[in-house]
């Protein structure tokens, strides 16, 4: 079946099942739990919508998941891939998909003035809310609707040097993980830089502590979220499952991950081992 019409139907489906909460499906090739989250559902509007991201804002901003981007984009930009590195001097784009409200998109262009970004999702609600937050800023990252499973259709083969993805892919199956890893290393020249939730018992514990006082939606999500993150090896399988391979790999704190991911192919295209680890 056509993976755009297997995104089709999946939405359909979800979109028709009443949401309980805490109902959790086994993945097929991993030991991940995914449920459904309230942040996801069309009845999450107006100010619980508002609510929901003023919280992922600060969790990426306090917690280190937005300087990990950065640190991750620094790290693809030094890797060879398929295309040969690119003259620092000339500007390089980047597609942030899934971008919610647009605040590690917006970090990631001023972080980087060579750097043309561009923040992707696939409800304009959130596109909605992306523009107006940044209104009157200086940030120079441009915001538009479009669908991490058909990126290719709508900019293009290879039409950004980076694909990156924060706080997304834990959302999807393992079928639908690997799809969207294929799509995002289509749509890129150079490498896929995947920001996401680690699984473990330290993080779930972690994540108990962080939420203890939040709202009941916003520590449903990430309890849940945390079910449905990744251990390293799940992350390589995945990975190779859409021929990519890991280039470089950082953390932060006990949750959270960054890779940059090259395709599997190409070999030479990983940083020392000494700045793999780097910290900032």
């Amino acid at each position: 079946m056509d993976p755009d019409q297997n995104h089709t139907e999946d939405a359909r489906a979800a979109s028709s099942i009443v949401f309980e909460p805490y109902r959790r499906r086994p993945q097929p090739w991993t030991q991940r739990l995914l449920s459904d989250e309230y942040l996801d559902q069309a009845s999450c509007g107006g100010e619980a919508l508002d609510r929901e991201l003023g919280y992922l804002r600060a969790i990426n901003r306090t917690f280190g998941g937005t300087a990990l981007s950065i640190r991750a984009v620094h790290a693809a930009s030094q890797t060879a891939n398929r295309s040969p590195p690119a003259d620092p001097h000339m500007k390089q784009s980047l597609a942030d998909v899934g971008t919610g409200s647009g605040d590690i998109a917006r970090a990631l262009a001023d972080a980087k003035p060579s750097l043309d970004v561009i923040g992707i999702d696939r409800r304009p609600e959130m596109i909605a809310r992306a523009q107006v937050s940044f209104q009157g800023t200086s940030s120079r990252a441009r915001f538009e609707t479009g669908d991490i499973f058909t990126l290719t259709a709508q900019f293009g083969v290879q039409a950004f040097d980076f694909v990156h993805a924060s706080l997304t892919l834990h959302h999807f199956s393992d079928e639908r993980v690997v799809a969207a890893l294929t799509e995002m290393s289509r749509a890129a020249r150079r490498a896929v830089i995947w920001n996401d939730l680690k699984r473990g018992a330290a993080q779930n514990i972690a994540v108990r502590v962080a939420t203890m006082f939040a709202s009941i939606s916003t520590r449903h999500d990430a309890r849940v979220s945390v079910e449905a993150g990744f251990t390293r090896a799940e992350i390589d399988a995945l990975a190779a499952r859409a021929g990519l391979r890991v280039a470089w790999i950082g953390h932060s704190l006990v949750y959270r991950f960054a890779v940059v991911l090259v395709p599997a192919s190409i070999r030479g295209a990983s940083l020392p081992m000494d700045q793999q680890n780097i910290t900032h």
